[in-house]
């Protein structure tokens, strides 16, 4: 608005006057009822005191302020001012904001982005650390109302009655009330003071939260807002969006998870950029999501025109993208489309990462020029003569950089939660992400490629790692979820295929977790295997197909959804195309950084290159680690893959196969898996009992700093979880279509065999894990008989929910702890060590899975097998009085059965 039309407007305005104003705003809003679902003004809002307060001490309640300043003299003796959607004054270091009558009703989003901050491990530049509010204005009376807004449910357009009620009963919640301190001259908008929603420790604005932090070994305890340390900055005003800077300033403790305090009464400063971005009138048809394919969702409840039902529906979130030429593009030509898809590339990137990761940005045009979109996805610099461009602006899409020891990526995005509409979408980077990407090429690839066998990447190496992640991080922009089944179509035998991985690479989507091909073997290279992911899948083609392909306004919402549940239909019996969710906990077909479909040979592979590792390590870097830090590094996340490619194995065991099924789905809902793969995995975590020592090779660990012994604790770890085995195929054996699945009986039998029957026999002398082993066993099996509740093993390893049972947790020594929380970052080490329950996939408030939530299993409870382990408790104390009563017994096994026997005849005679 022009300053030459500012003028002093006098505000005691009669009432008479006021009413007629607001009754033309209600008038004004119900026009627009069914556009946005607003709340009509009303005039129920009657109570001035001030909910809010900060903890520096109460607000100054907004309606007792002094005699309110007039227009002319907040506009035209501001010290500061930004003129666009909102004008903003900055007057005696007080913050004005304008608003246009004509925009309240109309929705807006705000976030809050970090710009600037004093402690990186307290957040990331450039993260959103809590999800974008949708908020309106209101106006009651002399007052505007700020208003968040919460609209799930949606209803047929031509059922007003239906919007009428739903509007009751979703009124927006106030945030902030602002009394109008001055109005412009045509009395069409009004100026409040917004200082203290600012600068005050507003939760859902804050720069702490679970999104974009890096913290690891401690918690934020408590935090103190300081007001009189914090301040407005700079701010600016667009066409349709406004960005203001809060200076805001804490204290802080962190306290480890043990309770002991690390950091107390810590200052702390984060600058953030806050963007009140207009949402577009002309909202994008939303697109029906469909449970088979892995897209994030926004859930709505549709209420239906007959009253019948209320029904849960999906939106996939997604840019909007449309042909600029619609008839060439109908007609099967290339079309650029009318907004491309463009990322900007954060200017501080090291000078040798920016080229690669603008090429990974590229790349996706691969897949949508399939569907017709020619030049659909763009990467730009920083326009640095842009006045308008602001990184942390919601507007923009950014890969940025992150200066930290972290080694990790992330690529959240932000909807317009009315249709799912991705509005913003950002990529932030960790500076360590290349120290994961050399750990990952050395500990799973050395063994077949010469290359990496030394202590840094090659340049082409490490460059390509940087485009896989970047790749893989965009395609979450774009609205696609991990793929965790797209590794398990590919036939192990495929992976050591020249042909087949160069035409495929190790899994049929970049969303998957299948990193380097380490089922390859030395001298696989050299015959042509290819040993690194793909740059695109056959299932990330058609995932682009699925929530890409334009739909004309002609073809109706109905239509639409029928043909993409047909391409759904299409793909429905290739397990190329299967969806497989992330957290699908009961089926062993969706696991993280596994290969092939075959989980016990393709671990079998993978420890076979660990052992070679072990073996060569020395040789290969002595030169270069003379501080023997890097094969320290090596060796722990030699552990942990070990660990991975147990858990593998593991997820077999009591595991089932699930679908998503539609009628005419050839494949069942769940199903499984078959007695004979059950049993294979059961057995070979058996045998890695025996298989440990490695680990400890003398040659390795004794120029390593002095620690305890790693295999001893996997080795607790796994009997732990094979003695918990009988209660986790007790599902699988209940709903098993084979005649003689894998049962309870049979987990029993084969620990009983492997355990005491075949030992026994031999009367040789006893290994350390099988004294281990049947110690535990016999504890374990006296508490679940039921005969002696004290005599559990340890803390159960198993999950209290009914998930059961579903991967190790290794709980290693100190110095494995430490080193893999420097080393690995945050987010490897609350996976596999020390989970935080506090910690949320990045940017995804709403995730889904196979049957959009985590699969449940509904009324069951976990068997009461006490008769079965006193059946097997019997036959030990049986083999044990007769091993007892031979004095050719194991050598200096003697007296441990002795004991083994009197802890049974205290429970049984």
């Amino acid at each position: 608005m022009s300053k030459k039309r500012m003028t002093n407007k006098i505000l005691y305005v009669p009432v008479v006057l006021l009413l007629a104003m607001l009754m033309n705003v209600a008038c004004q809003s119900s026009e627009t009822v069914r556009k946005s679902q607003a709340p009509a003004v009303t005039h129920t809002a009657t109570d001035t005191t001030d909910a809010d307060s900060d903890t520096t001490g109460a607000e100054t309640d907004s309606t007792e302020t002094e005699e309110p300043s007039s227009y002319e003299e907040i506009v035209e003796e501001a010290d500061r001012s930004a003129e666009g959607l909102l004008n903003l004054y900055y007057k005696d270091e007080k913050l004005y904001l304008e608003v246009p009558f004509d925009l309240l009703g109309r929705d807006m989003l705000l976030s809050s982005t970090i710009s600037e901050i004093s402690d990186n491990k307290l957040g990331t530049v450039g993260a959103k650390p809590h999800n974008p509010l949708q908020i309106q204005f209101a106006r009651v009376d002399s007052v505007l109302l700020l208003q968040k807004i919460q609209k799930d449910a949606i209803a047929p357009d031509n059922n007003p009655g239906i919007h009428r009620a739903l509007d009751r009963n979703s009124i927006g919640s106030v945030l902030r009330k602002f009394d109008i301190e001055a109005y412009n001259e045509e009395e069409t908008s009004g100026i409040i003071e917004v200082t203290d929603f600012f600068v005050s420790d507003t939760e859902e604005l804050s720069p702490f939260g679970p999104i974009g932090m890096t913290i690891s070994s401690a918690l934020i305890d408590q935090k103190q807002f300081k007001k009189n340390r914090s301040f407005i900055g700079g701010f600016k005003s667009f066409e349709d969006n406004l960005t203001i800077k809060s200076h805001l300033s804490y204290e802080y403790t962190l306290k480890e998870q043990a309770g002991s305090s690390t950091e107390e009464d810590t200052p702390f400063t984060a600058v953030m950029t806050r963007t009140l971005l207009l949402l577009p009138e002309d909202r994008m048809r939303p697109r029906i999501a469909d449970p088979r394919i892995g897209v994030f969702t926004t859930r709505k409840n549709k209420y239906s025109g007959s009253g019948d039902k209320v029904e849960p529906v999906r939106y996939a979130r997604r840019f909007r993208l449309e042909p600029r030429d619609v008839e060439a593009y109908n007609n099967g030509e290339l079309s650029e489309p009318v907004e491309p898809i463009t990322f900007y590339v954060d200017s501080d990137f090291p000078e040798s990462w920016r080229a690669t990761i603008k090429s990974a940005i590229r790349d996706w045009n691969e897949t949508f020029e399939r569907i017709g979109f020619e030049h659909a996805v763009r990467a730009l610099d920083y326009p640095e003569e842009d006045p308008e461009f602001d990184p942390d602006n919601l507007k923009y899409n950014v890969v940025r950089y992150a200066p930290a020891s972290v080694q990790n990526a992330m690529g959240p995005s932000w909807i317009d939660p009315r249709t799912g509409e991705i509005l913003n979408a950002s990529v932030y980077i960790y500076h360590d992400i290349v120290r994961l990407l050399n750990s990952w090429r050395f500990i799973q690839t050395a063994p077949a490629d010469k290359a990496v066998r030394q202590t840094k990447l090659p340049e082409s190496y490490r460059k390509e790692g940087i485009g896989y992640v970047v790749r893989h991080e965009i395609g979450h922009t774009l609205g696609f979820m991990h793929n965790m089944a797209a590794s398990h179509a590919v036939p192990v035998d495929s992976l050591r295929s020249p042909s087949f991985t160069r035409k495929h690479g190790t899994t049929y989507s970049i969303m998957d977790y299948a990193r380097y091909n380490y089922v390859a073997q030395p001298g696989d290279k050299e015959r042509g295997v290819q040993l690194t992911p793909p740059k695109f899948g056959l299932y990330d083609y058609y995932l682009v197909d699925w929530n890409y392909r334009y739909f004309p306004e002609e073809v109706s919402k109905e239509d639409q959804k029928e043909r993409l549940t047909r391409l759904v239909d299409e793909k429905a019996g290739d397990d190329r195309y299967r969806y497989g969710a992330q957290g699908a906990y009961l089926d062993p077909r969706s696991l993280s950084e596994d290969l092939g479909d075959d989980a016990v040979e393709a671990s079998t592979y993978g420890i076979d290159n660990l052992k070679y590792v072990m073996n060569h390590i020395n040789e290969w870097v002595e030169e270069e680690d003379t501080d023997y830090s890097y094969r320290q590094r090596i060796r722990n996340g030699m552990i942990m893959q070990y660990v991975r490619y147990l858990n593998h194995v593991y997820r077999n065991v009591g595991g089932i196969y699930l679908n998503k099924k539609y009628v005419g789905d050839s494949r069942p809902h769940y199903r499984s898996v078959p007695r004979e793969k059950q049993r294979e995995a059961f057995r070979m975590l058996l045998e890695e009992l025996n298989r440990l020592d490695w680990l400890e090779q003398e040659e390795v660990v004794t120029n390593l700093p002095l620690t305890g012994s790693p295999s001893a604790v996997i080795r607790n770890q796994l009997i732990e979880v094979i003695l918990g085995a009988p209660e986790r195929v007790h599902l699988s054996a209940l709903k098993s279509r084979e005649e003689n699945p894998y049962s309870p009986e049979d987990v029993m039998e084969d620990i009983f065999n492997s355990l005491w029957k075949e030992p026994l026999q031999e009367k040789s002398t006893l290994t350390e894990a099988e004294r281990e082993f049947q110690k535990a066993y016999v504890q374990a099996v006296i508490a679940k008989s039921g005969l002696e509740r004290a005599g559990a093993t340890g803390t159960s390893a198993f999950a209290s929910d009914d998930r059961d049972a579903h991967e190790l947790r290794i709980k290693l020594p100190e110095f494995v702890e430490e080193h893999l929380r420097t080393e690995f970052g945050s987010d490897l080490y609350r996976k596999y060590i020390a989970p935080i329950s506090s910690h949320v996939n990045a940017g995804r408030s709403d995730p889904v899975s196979a049957s959009f939530g985590t699969a449940r299993i509904r009324f069951h409870t976990k068997p009461v097998l006490d008769h079965l382990n006193y059946t097997y408790l019997k036959k030990v104390k049986s083999l044990l009085e007769e091993a007892v009563a031979d004095d050719t017994a194991a050598a200096g096994a003697q007296s441990h059965y002795e004991l083994l026997l009197r802890n049974i005849e205290n429970v049984i005679r």
